[in-house]
């Protein structure tokens, strides 16, 4: 069960304002790949590439020499909630979309892509619980 942290009245559940951010992605202190992340036009849209090195797919048997990944989350235009989410990588070839709604998912649940958009709510009013609609990983396996 989701219990968000109350908000005061009339504030949006996220804050869609348009950003534009790059991340470095480390594995044992070394950097092996990049997370992009830019929201636009009320969709967040979330690259990953990863390319551990061969000592590090030695040590950690089943990672792939290369992971490339882009997850879309569309929200409404309040704000408010999110209405759709697309997630496709290279390790599974996998192509997924969901449509909230339509597959009868929760509006409290949230794409963990998304979770990045409440950061600045958990600093300014403290701890919150989501339900986690959890995406592909390079090391936690696909959906």
């Amino acid at each position: 069960m989701t219990h968000p942290a109350p908000r005061p009245t009339g504030a949006a559940r996220f804050d869609l304002t348009p950003f534009e951010r790059w991340e470095a992605v480390t594995l044992d202190d070394v950097h092996v790949g990049f997370l992009h992340r830019v929201l636009e036009d009320g969709v967040l849209t979330t690259r990953m590439g990863f390319a551990p090195t061969p000592a590090q797919r030695a040590a950690r048997g089943g990672l792939p020499e290369r992971y490339l990944a882009q997850t879309q989350v569309g929200f409404t235009p309040d704000g408010d909630g999110w209405a759709w989410t697309t997630h496709e990588d290279s390790a599974g070839a996998q192509r997924v979309r969901i449509d909230r709604e339509r597959a009868g998912i929760d509006a409290a649940v949230l794409p963990s892509y998304a979770e990045y958009l409440l950061l600045a709510r958990v600093a300014a009013e403290g701890p919150l619980a989501v339900d986690r609609l959890e995406e592909a990983s390079p090391l936690q396996g696909g959906l």
